[in-house]
Parts: structure tokens; C-alpha cells; sequence
């Protein structure tokens, strides 16, 4: 005779009849994918607009003097934002920059300085003015300076 637990059919575990279930090669694309997206998304976390990255302003210089895209902007000697892009428009360099948590007046001077030894360039700010200076206006000539280049004096 058969005891009251051996006549119990075991459960079976696993998928039901008619349940769908994701197949192994499609969940570890999306593991992949989700990796990659979250890896994009944490090295460019501070240029990302929606987190803060700061507003967007322009300046012109007469020359570029070897900065580049990726180097600090400062305020007395604080790093308060990077520059987003050169470009060269007529007889002038277009330095777009973005600047968080600093206040840049209507009359902010701007100044690209030299940071090493090295040659190594960062585009210092001087806040001033009495309104606050709008993302769309751009910091023009007057009111930049580019540094002194030691190799044309010669």
C-alpha cells in the first residue's frame, strides 16, 4: 500500500502552460544594452542639460591661443563650468562655454589664461555688471583678452 505522501504527485516548478517566458539570448541583450546605456550616460553625467550642467554663453577672442573643447572655465581661480566648442567666425574664435552655480552680470570679462607649464589653457571669468547676463548674448571682444604669446615676441 502506498502511503498518503507517495500518492501526492510532486509540483513541478518552472513554466505553466500558456505563460510566456523571456528567452536567455533576448534577456542578456537587454542586460547589455541597459550597460551600455547606463556606462554613455555616466561619463557624459556632467554635460547632460537635465541634470544642471549650467547655461550656455559665448564669447569672442581674437585669437583662440590654444585652448580647446573639454578645458575649465574659472572664477578666481574656481572651476565653475568647461568649454563646449570653438569655432572660427570671420576674424574671430567663438568659445561656447557652459558655466553652473555662478552669476555672470551683463558686463562679465573674459580671458583665456594659462594653467601650466605645459601650455595648458583655461578661460577665466570676471563677473560684472548690474543685470544678469543672458544666455543668448554673447561676451563680446571689447570685453575679452587672450594671454601673451612668449614664441611670437621673438
Amino acid at each position: 500500500m502506498a502511503t498518503e505522501k507517495q500518492k501526492q504527485k510532486p509540483k513541478r516548478k518552472g513554466k505553466k502552460a500558456g505563460e510566456y517566458r523571456i528567452p536567455n539570448p533576448l534577456l542578456g541583450l537587454i542586460g547589455i544594452v541597459t550597460i551600455l546605456v547606463l556606462t554613455f550616460a555616466s561619463s557624459n553625467f556632467s554635460s547632460l542639460p537635465f541634470v544642471g550642467a549650467g547655461p550656455k554663453y559665448t564669447a569672442y577672442f581674437s585669437e583662440a591661443a590654444g585652448m580647446k573643447s573639454g578645458d575649465e572655465v574659472r572664477i578666481s581661480g574656481v572651476k565653475v563650468g568647461q568649454v563646449t566648442g570653438l569655432d572660427l567666425e570671420g576674424d574671430r574664435v567663438k568659445v561656447e562655454f557652459r558655466s553652473k552655480g555662478a552669476w555672470l552680470g551683463d558686463e562679465t570679462r573674459a580671458s583665456i589664461q594659462i594653467k601650466s607649464v605645459l601650455g595648458q589653457k583655461f578661460l577665466s571669468l570676471e563677473p560684472a555688471g548690474r543685470e544678469e547676463l543672458d544666455a543668448d548674448t554673447p561676451i563680446e571682444l571689447d570685453r575679452t583678452t587672450s594671454p601673451y604669446d612668449v614664441v611670437t615676441a621673438f
